[in-house]
């Protein structure tokens, strides 16, 4: 009889304990491929907004040690930071918390409009950097005047610290200091020029290449510690202008070499055709590389006093062909990608990896990286909620 009362009571206990805890989300993230991955994982709020938690107030999410790992909500999604072994599992209990004191992550992913210099869009995670042109570098181009770029091709930017650096590098610059130097964090000596850069697009019609120009509006929709993401407009372009207008959504994912770009083309007509370009700046020290039946193609170059290899990425049933094109004229040599866009559009990967960063010390480890990459956008992390 004294057992079942102290039974009764350990119940009771236990209940209200239970009634006096916060609503919690137990989420269950599975990798079913045999690699390691660091990655963002997406879950959509909408799988977990019946469970109980309010995503009016402040949540925390906690792994199996109870350690809090960074998140970011954006739009529809939960964005969580990931590290799941191979063929492993990520044990995730999301809740409500009253301590209002946020999660501290040095090493966010950002994006803005650059108006000191010039008008640059650029954008950064802990590995990669990049930036592209607006229309005011384009009208001093065009007018021959000092500072002027006229190109719609991706610059990289190359730093080996993963705290973020455009807004210290955009400073140097305004107080005279260059960015074309390495003082230990990286520096821009990548070359656009008139080129495609790091997977700019064009059209092909009748041997000719046609391309947008300059930027010519921007939007910034979000930025965080674990993902930007942003909107380029471009005016119209093409022979006879048949593209009205173009836009290209890009997204950067902390921990993420590769950037994903989605283009969007207005056009009367159907585009059979869209070419991807990735620059040879050196007909002499770059190889091309392709793996067809990954969707990867990449130039692996001598950079200076290191190696670095820049690269497009996407679904091998939308690739018509690969050309190693390679000419004499400056800023003319490519490795283009012809493609086939879904009804105006295409999404791509596009991005580089440095070996003086120390992410990647051979041509192999880029390849292995290219690799396992694409193989995880085929099989993504499994989401389990409970």
């Amino acid at each position: 009889m004294r057992h079942k009362f102290l039974a009764t009571i350990i119940l009771v206990a236990l209940f209200l304990s239970c009634q006096n805890q916060a609503p919690s989300v137990r989420i269950s993230l599975e990798n079913p491929l045999d690699f390691n991955r660091s990655e963002v994982v997406a879950i959509p709020i909408e799988q977990i907004k019946d469970k109980g938690v309010d995503f009016n107030r402040p949540i925390v999410v906690l792994n199996s040690q109870q350690e809090q790992i960074p998140f970011q909500l954006v739009t529809n999604e939960l964005l969580v930071n990931t590290d799941i072994a191979a063929n492993g599992t990520l044990e995730l209990m999301l809740s409500n918390t009253e301590d209002s004191t946020s999660f501290e992550f040095n090493t966010p992913t950002y994006s803005r409009f650059v108006p000191e210099r010039i008008d640059d869009y650029a954008w950064e995670n802990n590995r990669v950097a990049f930036r592209t042109y607006g229309p005011e570098a384009q009208r001093l181009k065009e007018n021959n005047e000092k500072g002027g770029t006229l190109s719609s091709g991706f610059d990289g930017w190359l730093k080996r610290v993963e705290y973020p650096i455009i807004n210290k590098w955009y400073q140097n610059f305004v107080n005279g200091k260059t960015y074309h130097q390495d003082y230990g964090e990286g520096l821009d000596n990548y070359h656009v020029g008139t080129t495609r850069g790091i997977g700019g697009i064009g059209i092909f019609n009748k041997d000719s290449l046609y391309t947008s120009k300059n930027f010519v509006n921007w939007k910034t929709l979000y930025t965080g510690p674990l993902r930007t993401q942003f909107e380029l407009e471009y005016a119209a372009w093409g022979s006879d202008n048949f593209i009205k207008k173009e836009v290209k959504r890009i997204t950067l994912d902390h921990n993420s070499n590769l950037m994903k770009v989605e283009v969007a083309l207005d056009s009367e007509t159907t585009i059979n055709s869209l070419t991807l370009g990735i620059a040879i700046n050196d007909n002499n020290l770059a190889e091309s590389m392709s793996n067809t039946q990954e969707g990867w193609h990449s130039i692996w170059a001598e950079h200076f006093d290191s190696q670095l290899g820049t690269a497009v990425l996407l679904d091998p049933q939308q690739i018509e062909g690969v050309e190693d094109y390679r000419v004499a004229e400056k800023d003319q040599s490519h490795l283009f990608i012809n493609t086939t866009p879904n009804n105006n559009s295409l999404v791509y990967y596009a991005g580089f990896g440095w070996v003086k960063s120390g992410q990647f010390n051979t041509k192999n480890d880029w390849e292995l990286y290219l690799n396992q990459h694409a193989q995880g956008l085929k099989n993504p992390i499994l989401i389990t909620i409970n």
